[in-house]
């Protein structure tokens, strides 16, 4: 939830720490997150806001480099409990967890007050497509046809369908 609601964090491991500013993010760094993932930047972003290690590692990674430090993403290894993320003030100051308390309240607020102001920023980014049902985010399909044209879903025009008999599953004793 942290990269989602703040463009600006820390990234901390032990002694070290790195800043992320979403802004700042680079082509050259995007992909080289993609090529470290294996994600598309979409994806790598969805698992960031959902706070994966993984994802947190890749940036890690890109962060080293960009501080002129050696990194091997593919050789990583650290404490996962050493891991920490913070939001930052404008000014570099890392917020308080009372004030990152206070801050998601008051979107909150702001949010059921109707203003637009809620709980995301835009800045949060893309999440990947999904045809998960349930997902709440869109199927990568196009939607069908209108049933006045010929290609229209269920007319018998077409080849067989999901939908279509020969496609029916049944359940059969094993």
């Amino acid at each position: 939830m942290i990269f989602r609601l703040f463009p600006r964090v820390a990234i901390k491991l032990g002694d070290e720490r790195h800043v992320f500013d979403r802004d700042k993010l680079m082509f050259t760094e995007v992909r080289v997150i993609e090529e470290a993932s294996g994600l598309s930047y979409g994806e790598w972003d969805y698992q960031l806001g959902r706070h994966s290690i993984a994802a947190i590692a890749v940036l890690l990674h890109v962060l080293r480099i960009r501080d002129g430090q050696p990194s091997d993403y593919k050789s990583m290894e650290f404490p996962a409990a050493q891991l920490d993320v913070v939001p930052l003030h404008d000014d570099d100051r890392e917020y308080t967890r009372e004030e990152i308390e206070a801050e998601i309240d008051r979107r909150i607020r702001a949010g059921q007050e109707g203003n637009g102001a809620g709980p995301t920023l835009a800045a949060a980014g893309p999440e990947p497509l999904s045809g998960d049902p349930g997902s709440g985010r869109p199927r990568l399909t196009s939607p069908s046809s209108p049933g006045s044209t010929e290609s229209a879903r269920g007319n018998g025009n077409g080849s067989r369908t999901r939908t279509g008999s020969s496609s029916r599953r049944t359940l059969t004793a094993s």
